[in-house]
């Protein structure tokens, strides 16, 4: 896979809400990507647990090379779409945790993604 990059070169930071990364039974959103697009200013995300597309803005960049998305916003596909699947009637309790910064290298762009 690779060398793992120096903390500037390549890396894109990923500030999901606290509230909205846990899913409960210590599974977290950001764990659990399985695909991102960008467009424009935006980063759209998607995980295999959820019925929901989470956009992070891009922010402030980081330093040379390294750039940071973050305003996280949650939008349930039961908003647009007429899905099978009803929606939680509660949402996962929130635990106060830290987060930890994991690197994940794309395969194709070259670039680290890690959450803050």
């Amino acid at each position: 896979m690779g060398t793992k990059p120096d903390a500037t070169q390549n890396v894109a930071t990923l500030e999901f809400d606290p509230e909205r990364n846990e899913l409960g039974k210590d599974k977290r959103l950001r764990d659990g990507l399985s695909v991102a697009v960008q467009i424009g200013a935006n980063l759209w995300l998607a995980n295999d647990e959820t019925i929901s597309l989470e956009r992070l803005t891009r922010l402030a960049d980081a330093g040379q090379d390294a750039c940071r998305y973050g305003r996280h916003r949650q939008f349930p596909l039961n908003d647009y779409l007429a899905l099978p699947v009803p929606l939680p009637t509660t949402r996962p309790i929130w635990r106060k945790s830290i987060s930890k910064a994991w690197p994940l290298r794309a395969a194709t762009s070259g670039w680290w993604v890690r959450t803050a």
